[in-house]
């Protein structure tokens, strides 16, 4: 009984876990939203947005660890690996 508990409960957050927005989709829309719209990366070339990302890294107060995820998933939109949105 408790085995087949564990095994539904582990079955249950597997699909949760695969139904999530990447990492740096969520810091995206909770980060960048708080202080203005949310910007299409997909709209800008690699150098342009990597310029506004540094300005922006500052003010949001990204450790580094969040300014991968964001990186990782803007150059994802732009290189139309990901949707913007869902």
């Amino acid at each position: 009984m408790k085995l087949t508990l564990l095994i539904l409960l582990l079955a249950t957050l597997s699909v949760r876990g695969a139904d999530a927005p990447p990492p740096g989709k969520r810091l995206y829309t909770a980060k960048c939203a708080r202080c203005h719209q949310l910007y299409d990366p997909a709209k800008y070339d690699a150098n342009t947005w990597d310029a506004w990302m540094e300005k922006m890294r500052q003010k949001a107060r990204l450790n580094e660890d969040q300014v991968k995820q964001l990186d990782e998933y803007c150059r994802a939109v732009r290189e139309n690996k990901v949707a913007t949105r869902k």
